[in-house]
């Protein structure tokens, strides 16, 4: 079976709504990305677009192949989210990034959901 890294920044981190699926795989640690994203709030969720001025915080994790396919199944892959690499101090690690327009009235400034969520702002 297959590692692979895999960088997430909303609800699938240490407090996040779908943390669970996360529960069994190895956490390699906290990342904070170069400040070239932006993250929006699409409801109950995150979503990041690779275009911006803006770091995105989130945690690393090592999955295997059976947890990489129901991560795919929860993002939409590939036609909500795709995937791209992040180079990161543990290794390139996979980041799902939002493939649709969003507003920007809607934008999380400082790519913290979990901050987000509990300051409401």
């Amino acid at each position: 079976m297959n590692k692979h890294l895999v960088f997430v920044y909303g609800t699938l981190r240490r407090g996040g709504s779908n943390h669970y699926m996360l529960e069994n795989s190895d956490f390699v640690g906290s990342h904070e990305t170069e400040p070239r994203y932006t993250m929006f709030r699409l409801g109950q969720f995150p979503a990041v677009v690779a275009r911006g001025e803006t770091s995105i915080f989130g945690e690393i994790y090592r999955i295997e192949d059976e947890v990489f396919s129901l991560l795919d199944e929860l993002e939409c892959f590939p036609h909500v989210f795709s995937r791209q690499i992040l180079t990161t101090p543990t290794g390139d690690a996979w980041m799902y990034v939002y493939n649709r327009l969003v507003g920007t009235e809607f934008s999380v400034a400082h790519g913290d959901w979990l901050k987000f969520l509990e300051s409401g702002e």
